[in-house]
């Protein structure tokens, strides 16, 4: 009998779990294991949290508008 150890961290998400699930389920990425889809997606949510963080002063939503803005 072999039992794999897992590290279990606890994750604070980001996205709801209902938007998370939209992501998972998009069609788009139906070909992706979803081991990767899972990397993106922590990869994502680490990069607007590092935004949040270097920007203490600015409000979630004028730092998510900044992420979003396409100029």
């Amino acid at each position: 009998f072999f039992m794999r150890k897992f590290k279990h961290k606890e994750e604070n998400n980001m996205f709801s779990d209902e938007l998370t699930e939209r992501i998972y389920m998009d069609e788009r990425l139906d070909n992706i294991p979803f081991d990767y889809k899972s990397s993106v997606l922590r990869a994502v949510q680490d990069a607007i949290e590092s935004r949040v963080l270097e920007n203490p002063d600015m409000s979630r939503e004028e730092i998510l508008n900044d992420i979003c803005n396409r100029d």
